[in-house]
């Protein structure tokens, strides 16, 4: 077998299996390595999958103050409508009465001029 380097001479079998077995060997190891570099450098700084959990959990949480201030504006208002509903009603009914009472008295006066 030759060498990778292009040059003349020959590497015996032996000394190729060990070249081959200790490439192998830094390979696995960096391999190996890796995740645990990584991990340490995600300690100090977070990683993108816990940057977008804590988003999701301040977004929850802005969320359901806004549910809790829509619901009081809500609850507000419906306060304020039927409130609001219960004196129109009244006064309806109030008018109708005036319509009738007011109405009788027309003719009854119409009569008193006509006479």
């Amino acid at each position: 077998l030759k060498c990778l380097c292009n040059s003349s001479h020959s590497l015996p079998p032996s000394e190729i299996m060990a070249s081959m077995k200790s490439a192998s060997l830094a390979l696995l190891l960096c391999a190996h390595l890796s995740p645990v570099v990584a991990a340490a450098r995600y300690d100090v700084e977070e990683s993108p999958v816990t940057k977008v959990v804590g988003l999701l959990n301040e977004l929850e949480a802005r969320i359901a103050a806004d549910g809790k201030a829509e619901q009081t504006s809500y609850d507000k208002y419906a306060c304020w409508c039927e409130a609001t509903l219960g004196r129109k009603a009244n006064d309806i009914s109030k008018a109708e009465e005036d319509i009738s009472t007011l109405g009788a008295l027309i003719i009854k006066l119409k009569a008193g001029i006509a006479t």
